[in-house]
């Protein structure tokens, strides 16, 4: 009996170390943003001109969640052995890196004094909810397609869900302005010709 008891154990044990073997992505938790290079009163150091003066133009004051992860965490993170970092984020001071052997990995990082926890990065899946449709909705859609005032095409309920016909209405067009699009991904945007213009403009900023 205790001799399976001892191979069930093991089996256990092999079991949960190779689930964290195959687990590579993890999130590291920072305590503070001490010995930073950046201070408050200088952001221009941080955030580029724009963003500088887009913030002054709005009356939002810089804080500590504006200033960027202490350099040095960063780097020791980094230098620990089958970790690579993957991304940083000043706002929530801390950073999302990939593990080839957790088992080994784990214990050095939350043994550093400026971590404050380690977890799994987990993947969730989106269970799409139907929605009813109101009894007008495709009368007004075909109306809306057609008529001459719009010029959305097929596109036009998402983007009136976005309020960007109230936008163009008052004259907005998105001229000297950068827009983040947040998305799962745009697939071969890189070549489809059908943004041609946009890549040869230097339009993509960044990805």
């Amino acid at each position: 009996m205790n001799k399976l008891k001892t191979i069930s154990l093991i089996l256990c044990l092999s079991i949960f170390t190779e689930g964290l073997q195959s687990q590579t992505k993890f999130w590291v938790k920072f305590a503070n943003k001490n010995g930073t290079p950046y201070t408050i009163g200088n952001p221009l150091a941080f955030v580029t001109t724009k963003s500088y003066l887009r913030r002054l133009t709005y009356t939002i004051p810089f804080d500590q969640t504006d200033l960027p992860v202490t350099p040095s965490y960063v780097s020791q993170i980094a230098a620990v052995s089958g970790v690579t970092i993957t991304y940083v984020s000043k706002w929530i001071n801390g950073a999302v890196v990939n593990i080839s052997n957790s088992v080994t990995a784990l214990p050095i990082i939350n043994s550093f004094s400026f971590v404050t926890s380690t977890a799994p990065v987990n993947r969730y899946k989106l269970d799409m909810i139907k929605m009813e449709e109101p009894e007008n909705f495709t009368a007004n859609k075909t109306a809306a397609v057609a008529s001459p005032s719009t010029y959305y095409g097929a596109s036009y309920w998402q983007n009136k869900q976005l309020n960007v016909d109230c936008l163009h209405n008052q004259g907005y067009r998105g001229q000297g302005m950068t827009i983040a699009i947040l998305d799962a991904g745009f697939n071969n945007a890189d070549v489809n010709p059908v943004f041609d213009s946009l890549r040869n403009r230097g339009g993509i900023l960044g990805t």
